[in-house]
């Protein structure tokens, strides 16, 4: 599932013909783009807004979830030319009235106690934990860069979030003394009712061990993810490491991590202790001060987990 683009794709979005959509994305911060090898993916509150497809040497415009038209809205026909130009205003407008009806679909599920508003609220919560750790000012402070959400490992499983883990520190940060970066997924749960059952925490340790054990797929994911982050560095998706840090990183440290994010838990419930004790580890990061900023220190793991648990015996 390789999500690094072609080359010819990679440089019309930075100088060639795609470069207006790029910066009209880039300047709207509540949008957020990710490779999906083929094609790009732009997300506005966790939903897929719009897509656009390499076709031959040109490109084709594909609109994002129908589910959230809900008014009279008229999808424009962009056409991409030969040279893979467009009318740009077209996408400009179609962003703008597009997004209007996913506020008004988001507004209206919300409206529901359904699991549709549970997902449309995960799914919402990883754009901001990408927003927060690639591009906002503590991106430079915190731990982890986003490289990918929504990624495939296999059985039709997905992990909300890939990330690299490149410790804010000095020497960390410039590469020194045999330092390397490790890949993470991170796996977003909101509320209760999503620790549990066939997408619950267990399950998703069970289908990250199973990927670990082949290593040619993690081999080529590996190979893929540092393409990405070359990809994303020169698209000016990941800011901090245009600026602030040029070091390059030419391999990842051998290990891969899971870490579980669970947003608005109760405390009180037992169910999250009585979902750990079936799995033989288990790591999350606790929030920060109320911020979606991921930092290592605030990673609990399993045998101090208590201390967060008032009912934990």
């Amino acid at each position: 599932m390789a999500r690094a683009i072609s080359d010819n794709f990679l440089n019309d979005l930075i100088n060639g013909s795609l470069s207006e959509i790029r910066k009209i994305i880039l300047r709207d911060d509540t949008l957020m783009l990710d490779l999906r090898g083929k094609s790009i993916m732009v997300y506005y509150r966790g939903g897929k807004l719009l897509e656009i497809k390499e076709n031959g040497k040109s490109y084709q415009f594909i609109c994002g979830d129908k589910k959230y038209i809900v008014t009279n809205f008229t999808i424009p026909n962009v056409e991409f030319a030969d040279d893979g130009s467009c009318d740009t205003s077209l996408i400009e407008e179609y962003i703008a009235k597009f997004k209007y009806n996913m506020d008004i679909y988001f507004g209206g599920i919300r409206n529901n106690d359904n699991q549709s508003k549970r997902h449309s609220l995960e799914n919402e919560i990883r754009q901001h934990i990408v927003r927060e750790n690639n591009f906002t000012n503590i991106a430079k402070d915190t731990d982890y860069f986003i490289l990918d959400t929504e990624y495939g490992i296999g059985n039709g499983n997905k992990i909300d979030i890939v990330a690299i883990e490149w410790i804010s520190k000095s020497n960390e940060r410039k590469l020194q003394n045999g330092y390397r970066p490790k890949l993470v997924f991170f796996e977003l749960k909101y509320g209760g009712e999503a620790v549990t059952g066939n997408c619950g925490l267990k399950s998703h340790l069970d289908d990250f061990k199973l990927f670990k054990e082949n290593d040619e797929i993690v081999k080529s994911f590996k190979e893929d993810m540092l393409k990405v982050l070359k990809q994303k560095r020169e698209l000016g998706l990941i800011p901090y490491l245009n600026r602030g840090n040029k070091n390059e990183i030419e391999k990842f440290a051998d290990d891969i991590e899971l870490i579980f994010l669970i947003a608005n838990y109760k405390k009180n419930s037992k169910v999250l202790m009585r979902e750990i004790e079936q799995m033989e580890e288990f790591q999350m990061i606790t929030s920060n001060y109320l911020g979606y900023g991921l930092y290592k220190n605030n990673l609990v793991d399993k045998s101090i987990l208590k201390d967060y648990d008032p009912n934990h015996p």
